[in-house]
């Protein structure tokens, strides 16, 4: 059926009802009337220019597919479509559309359009859109959009868009947008956007945007941007920004920004900049800032900033600054400042600045700063300060300070100080300080102070001090004070004071005091001091004491004191005294000494003096002076036997018991040593008289012949002949004083 186009239709009621017809059309450029009811019409389409009408009553009607009204007037300003829509105080301008939707005092110029939706208490100028949408006491200026949207209680200035969104109890001033957002309990002027955001006791004013962010009892004033980002118990006033950040049990107060920053278990007052920052066990007001900084179990007050800083097991009031730094278990109240430092296992109280300062195992109470300082096993209480310093294996309560100091394996309660000082292997209770001192090898307890001190293979409880001192080879328990002093193989128990002293080759149980003393190859057991004394090949056993003494080639056993005596070449076993100011050498062994005084008296022999310790010469022979044997308050003085040749004598006592004969033996040397031996006998008194008589001596023994007595005997012998009478231009004469000699 159709109804033709009419210019307009002009009723006080009009009722369209037709229960079982069908309408194709309906076209009119006006419809006014009191009453306009349309009921149970299937009508295909309704054009009409102007609807004026008090009310508009749409009921059961189907396939009403298009109505189209240029001004649509209601006189009382309101509609309702739907079994029991705005039925009971609808306010002005209302609008009411679905199945008792508005049904009980909707406010003025609201809209409640699906079922149930503004059903109760519909506030003014609200809006609610779907299945129970803003059901029960929707207050004014709200809106809900969605099944069940704001449906108990939803706040003045309120939005809920989307399934369950402020579902019930939503605050003033709020807003949750998505499924299930703001839910229950929705605080003011708080804001949920996304799937199950601020679901349960959102606070107020707090803000969760992203799937599940803040969905579980969010803390006023708290923010969550992410999907899961403080999704349960985020505390008052904190920030979770990044999917699962803060996501559990996020303290008061507290930053989470990045994924999974700050994911379990964040303290208060703590902040986790960063994926994966501070995300397990973040203890209260620590700071956790780059990728994977404070990860698992960072303690209470500690900092980690940095990608990876602080990952694992950062203890409290710990610091930890660069990539890596504090990576796993730092220590209570340290520092580790630099990419990689205190990487792994940073003892606490301890401090490592620089990269990889303190990497590996730095134990408690220790100080490494520097590129790589103290990088593997630093000790306990030690310090690295430097490039490399300390770098592995640096003994407890050890020091290292300078490029490469105590690099590698300094023994513990050492000192390094000075670039490459204590490099390699410096031994416990060792002091290097200055430029590749004690570089290599220090023996445990000694000490270098210098540049290139004791460098290489100094030797336990030895000593240098001075550039270059020490420098190669100073064995232990030696002292090399100056530079250059006992540079070059030093001999243990040696003593080298001064510049260059000792330098090259001294040998053990030496002395070398003096700039240049014994400078060079330095015998053992050998004594040099003063300026040059004993500088070249001075040998074993050897003293040599003043400026020059015993300088070039002093021989063994030898003694050299005053100003260049012994200069060159001195002779073995002798002895120069020199206060001559010139140089004195020798040639032979002996006992050379000048000058020597005279004395005025009339004898010429070398006299003691006790008072005044003076050696004296005089002419009355060569005596020499011995305590007396019975009386103290006297001396007792002999003067030597002279003769014209050198020679020997034995005596003893012997006894003929055969009336024959008896052998006297000799030393076995005898016969090697002299010749031209005389014998006499003097027989002992026995109450007769007794003539003896001897052989020569042979083979170191001789016969005495006679009666039975006993007896003396002397044998005198001569070791060679001396020139008793020289003529005085045909000889030298050496010596001053009491001892001359020709040569």
């Amino acid at each position: 059926m159709s109804i033709k186009p009419i210019n307009a239709i002009s009723v006080t009621s009009l009722n369209l009802f037709s229960k079982y017809a069908n309408i194709n059309t309906i076209n009119s450029n006006s419809i006014t009337a009191n009453n306009l009811d349309i009921t149970n019409l299937i009508v295909e389409n309704i054009t009409v220019d102007d609807i004026t009408t008090d009310n508009l009553t749409v009921t059961g009607t189907s396939n009403l597919n298009i109505l189209y009204a240029n001004d649509f007037y209601l006189n009382t300003n309101n509609i309702h479509i739907g079994a029991n829509s705005g039925e009971t105080s609808q306010g002005t301008n209302s609008i009411a559309i679905g199945y008792e939707s508005g049904n009980l005092t909707q406010g003025q110029q609201s809209v409640a359009i699906g079922s149930n939706a503004g059903q109760n208490t519909q506030g003014s100028y609200s809006v609610a859109l779907g299945s129970n949408a803003g059901q029960y006491n929707q207050n004014q200026y709200s809106v809900s959009v969605g099944f069940q949207a704001g449906q108990n209680t939803q706040g003045e200035n309120s939005v809920a868009i989307g399934y369950l969104s402020g579902l019930t109890n939503q605050g003033t001033q709020t807003v949750a947008i998505g499924s299930e957002s703001g839910s229950n309990n929705q605080g003011t002027g708080s804001v949920a956007i996304g799937y199950n955001s601020g679901n349960i006791i959102q606070g107020l004013e707090s803000v969760a945007i992203g799937n599940f962010a803040g969905q579980n009892n969010q803390g006023t004033e708290s923010v969550a941007i992410g999907g899961g980002s403080g999704q349960n118990l985020q505390g008052i006033n904190s920030v979770a920004i990044g999917v699962d950040s803060g996501q559990n049990t996020q303290g008061s107060y507290s930053v989470a920004v990045g994924f999974q920053s700050g994911q379990i278990i964040q303290g208060i007052n703590s902040v986790a900049i960063g994926y994966l920052s501070g995300q397990t066990n973040q203890g209260t007001n620590s700071v956790a800032v780059g990728f994977e900084s404070g990860q698992i179990s960072q303690g209470i007050n500690s900092v980690a900033i940095g990608s990876g800083a602080g990952q694992n097991e950062q203890n409290q009031y710990s610091v930890a600054i660069g990539y890596l730094s504090g990576n796993i278990t730092q220590g209570f109240e340290s520092v580790a400042i630099g990419g990689g430092s205190g990487q792994n296992t940073q003892g606490s109280y301890s401090v490592a600045v620089g990269f990889q300062a303190g990497q590996n195992n730095q134990n408690e109470n220790c100080v490494a700063l520097g590129y790589y300082a103290a990088g593997t096993n630093q000790g306990s209480y030690s310090v690295a300060v430097g490039f490399q310093a300390g770098q592995n294996n640096q003994g407890t309560e050890s020091v290292a300070i300078g490029g490469g100091s105590g690099q590698n394996t300094q023994g513990i309660q050492s000192v390094a100080i000075g670039y490459e000082s204590g490099s390699n292997n410096q031994g416990t209770g060792s002091v290097a300080i200055g430029n590749n001192s004690g570089n290599i090898t220090q023996g445990s307890e000694s000490v270098a102070i210098g540049n290139f001190a004791g460098q290489n293979n100094q030797g336990t409880e030895s000593v240098a001090i001075g550039a270059g001192s020490g420098q190669n080879l100073q064995g232990f328990q030696s002292v090399a004070i100056g530079s250059d002093a006992g540079q070059n193989t030093q001999g243990s128990y040696s003593v080298a004071v001064g510049y260059q002293a000792g330098q090259n080759n001294q040998n053990e149980n030496c002395v070398a005091l003096g700039y240049g003393a014994a400078g060079t190859n330095q015998g053992s057991y050998s004594v040099a001091i003063g300026y040059l004394s004993g500088q070249n090949n001075q040998n074993e056993n050897c003293v040599a004491l003043g400026n020059g003494a015993g300088n070039t080639n002093q021989g063994s056993y030898s003694i050299a004191i005053g100003f260049l005596a012994g200069e060159t070449n001195q002779s073995e076993n002798s002895i120069i005294l020199n206060a001559s100011g010139s140089s004195i050498s020798s040639t032979n062994s002996g006992f050379y000494v000048n000058p020597i005084r005279t004395s005025s008296q009339s004898t010429s022999l070398l006299v003691y003096n006790s008072v005044t310790n003076e050696i004296l010469y005089n002419n009355t022979g060569k005596s020499f002076v011995i305590p007396h044997p019975i009386n103290s308050s006297k001396y007792l003085v002999h003067v030597c036997l002279e003769g014209p040749e050198a020679g020997v004598y034995y005596r003893g006592t012997n006894e003929i018991t055969n009336n024959f004969n008896c052998k006297v033996n000799l030393p076995e040397y005898v016969q090697k040593l002299a010749y031209d031996f005389t014998i006499q006998v003097t027989p002992i008194f026995n109450g007769k008289f007794v003539n003896l008589a001897v052989s020569k001596v042979e083979e170191n023994s001789f016969y005495v012949y006679g009666d039975n007595c006993e007896f003396y005997w002397n044998v005198y012998g001569k070791r060679f002949d001396i020139e008793t009478e020289p003529d005085i231009n045909n000889v030298n004469v050496n010596g001053n004083g009491p001892y001359k000699w020709i040569e």
